[in-house]
């Protein structure tokens, strides 16, 4: 069992976001032990029919969060998956059945791991740019051990995070331990790399100086003032438009030469999408899906129209559409042929705060679980602050930022910023490290955050500690102070 020392019990661990599928020898070990503290463990993973990774697509579906920890047992005859899931203000503890994958119960945490569930998700936001998933490092330490998961988590020793996966095959247990520091740094294969590319309509400049990469499975976010450059930027990654100087590529090739090709595993949505008002969404997702070759049936069409929250509408014609409905059924038609490239312009433009939120755990899915590579302009910079770990802002056709956000964010000086209001003295102990008093005045407190925590796991972590947080202010700071700046107007 691992060496947790914060829970003296047999509880899952954690394990966070999208471990590639192999790791560097320097990032990981393997240990041996007789066998599993209980041997009933061992024999549920190995008869089940159901893979770890199938339960933890189930139970996240389910609970609408991110699996942090799963072990299989037997309870009351049964074979169960036992996962924790965490959302950004709730936990639960989801059984799935081994054998056939349904649901068997959503329950909440026990107190003891209420206890311990601001550790959790303090681990959870220091992982969070690792953009590693649970599944992935079961997958990867199956395929390495050649066994079956029996747990899988994240161990945290005097502040160091390593992911630990248990397997059993046959009679004997293998422990696969990866550094969390070796994956942060290593994503999939580079996806889009731009060099310095430039762009003239009728000998006019758009684009001076243009860099940007991307990996599979990333989410990059390109950010920028109205007429910076950024659609046509896409326009030229895409193989539309011809840049007149830099270098450009998709996959390896020249998006040109290899338009063809390129196109058959790309998706795209831009910012004014072509309808065909006269059409339904069905009748318009099977033209578009012949266009790519593809014969969909009504539930086909279906599923793809419910992937985007946009439930069948068989009578309904596009004409009568809302915007927000057309940023679905065009996101819809972006993935009709599984790309590996997705190119999105405003793709939350016009969609509510609840539809907001379906499509940022779409794209979530799509990078974290199934490697697409998703390059996204936005003017909502909370958008791009929930979903992207990189990104570049362009200002008069200019890169004039481009790297990790929490690197820039740390670099330039830009770390967010609150104001606290407390109704006594704080405790007389030292802030966690991402935490950083800046001035106090009275009741007054100024703190600021670094990029690897979120505020809400900072306030728990000072309610934790005995701080009597009446009011939170937020003063500036973070991906805006960092766009405003960036982007600010200077004489020439």
């Amino acid at each position: 069992m691992f060496r947790s020392k914060r829970l003296p019990m047999a509880v899952a661990l954690v394990a966070l976001a999208a471990i590639p599928a192999a790791f560097p020898a320097s990032a990981q070990s393997t240990s041996q032990s007789g066998g599993h503290e209980n041997g009933r463990e061992a024999t549920v993973a190995s008869a089940a029919k159901v893979s770890p990774q199938q339960a933890i697509a189930a139970a996240e579906k389910s609970a609408g969060g991110h699996a942090r920890r799963i072990e299989i047992k037997q309870e009351k005859g049964a074979d169960l998956y036992r996962i924790k899931v965490m959302t950004n203000d709730a936990v639960a503890i989801v059984k799935v059945d081994a054998t056939s994958g349904q649901i068997a119960a959503v329950e909440k945490p026990s107190l003891v791991e209420r206890v311990f569930d601001r550790e959790d998700k303090s681990e959870t936001a220091k992982l969070q740019n690792a953009r590693t998933s649970l599944s992935a490092a079961i997958d990867a330490a199956e395929k390495q051990t050649g066994g079956k998961t029996v747990e899988a988590g994240v161990e945290n020793e005097d502040g160091h995070l390593a992911y630990e996966v248990e397997t059993v095959k046959g009679n004997a247990n293998q422990r696969v331990r990866v550094d969390t520091a070796a994956i942060s740094s290593r994503s999939g294969p580079m996806l889009v790399e731009v060099e310095g590319i430039a762009v003239a309509f009728d000998d006019v400049p758009v684009l001076r100086n243009v860099n940007l990469s991307l990996r599979e499975g990333e989410i990059y976010g390109l950010l920028g003032p109205n007429g910076a450059g950024k659609s046509t930027t896409m326009a030229v990654v895409a193989g539309l438009l011809a840049p007149i100087g830099g270098r450009v590529r998709v996959a390896g090739m020249d998006p040109l030469a290899a338009a063809d090709r390129l196109h058959r595993l790309m998706g795209m949505l831009p910012e004014r999408s072509g309808f065909y008002d006269w059409m339904t969404a069905e009748e318009y997702l099977r033209f578009f899906a012949k266009l790519h070759g593809r014969d969909l049936g009504a539930i086909a069409v279906g599923e793809r129209l419910e992937r985007v929250g946009l439930a069948p509408r068989p009578r309904q014609w596009i004409g009568t559409f809302s915007h927000g409905m057309r940023q679905r059924l065009g996101l819809a038609r972006a993935l009709l042929n599984a790309p590996r490239l997705l190119i999105l312009d405003e793709p939350t433009s016009g969609l509510d705060p609840r539809g907001r939120r379906d499509i940022h755990d779409l794209l979530i899915d799509l990078s974290r679980n199934q490697g697409v590579g998703i390059l996204m302009c936005s003017h909502l910079l909370d958008d791009v602050d929930r979903l992207c770990r990189r990104i570049g802002i362009i200002s008069n056709g200019t890169t004039v930022a481009e790297g990790d956000l929490g690197e820039l964010l740390t670099a330039k000086g830009c770390l967010a910023r609150f104001q606290l209001r407390l109704a006594g003295d704080p405790p007389n102990a030292p802030l966690p490290g991402h935490t950083h008093l800046v001035a106090r005045e009275g009741e007054r407190y100024v703190i600021d955050l670094d990029p690897s925590v979120t505020a809400d796991t900072a306030w728990r972590e000072l309610l934790f500690m005995g701080w009597p947080v009446t009011e939170i202010h937020r003063e500036g700071g973070g991906l805006e102070a960092l766009y405003l700046n960036a982007t600010e107007p200077r004489l020439q």
